[in-house]
């Protein structure tokens, strides 16, 4: 099934997404699972997809701020992949455009930048991923002699420090480059003071522009 055959109902979405995990062991569960589906709905209508449009309006109705509010709020138990994967699909691949609006309608650094300290590596790299998609949508919507727009966000949830611990701290490969690529883009017209911290990324970054993985070179 192509994405152009997968219609959501952006409304039912929403109305799913705010139900809280309340009541008996049993209806918890069964909320979760609706919720999971929806998540499932959205990876596979937007993962790998250029559906400028579809994103927009999913972003406008209002998912991208559910799924971020559960993202910031729910006890780490209740965190799955699939949720921070779906909230990852609606910026990548996507438009400068789509992902800054996705950061206007709720900023989304909070909920993300918590999920660093995750206990599931795979879902600290969805998150760190997601950071990412969203730090690009800053860079490609202002002047590169600017100051990156989301900087006073980014520190304000102390996310510039914990992407450069994850930076150190990362045996996966995959998660070392994505949060350098991140924390180079966020520093793309900003002199980073702590001089140490200058060398590491900007030595790695040089590092891995030629990289077999088409991403990381690219993007380095």
């Amino acid at each position: 099934m192509s994405e152009d055959t997968i219609v959501i109902n952006f409304e039912e979405v929403i109305s799913i997404l705010k139900l809280p995990l309340i009541g008996t062991e049993e209806q918890i569960k069964q909320t979760k699972s609706r919720q999971e589906i929806e998540y499932r709905k959205l990876i596979a209508k937007f993962k790998g997809q250029n559906d400028e449009e579809g994103r927009k309006n999913s972003i406008e109705s209002g998912v991208a701020e559910e799924l971020t509010t559960i993202i910031e709020t729910r006890d780490f138990t209740q965190i799955s992949v699939v949720l921070v994967e779906s909230l990852e699909h609606l910026t990548y691949p996507g438009s400068f455009e789509n992902r800054q609006l996705l950061y206007e309608r709720k900023n989304p650094y909070p909920g993300l930048f918590r999920l660093l300290d995750h206990q599931d590596s795979d879902v600290v790299l969805h998150a760190l991923k997601t950071i990412g998609s969203i730090i690009y949508g800053g860079v490609g919507t202002t002047q590169i002699n600017e100051q990156h727009p989301h900087f006073s966000k980014v520190a304000d949830c102390d996310g510039i420090q914990k992407l450069f611990s994850i930076f150190q701290k990362a045996s996966i490969k995959l998660m070392k480059d994505t949060a350098a690529v991140a924390f180079g883009r966020l520093f793309r017209a900003h002199e980073i003071q702590d001089k140490e911290m200058k060398s590491l990324i900007i030595n790695h970054l040089k590092s891995i522009i030629a990289d077999p993985d088409q991403w990381t070179s690219e993007e380095s």
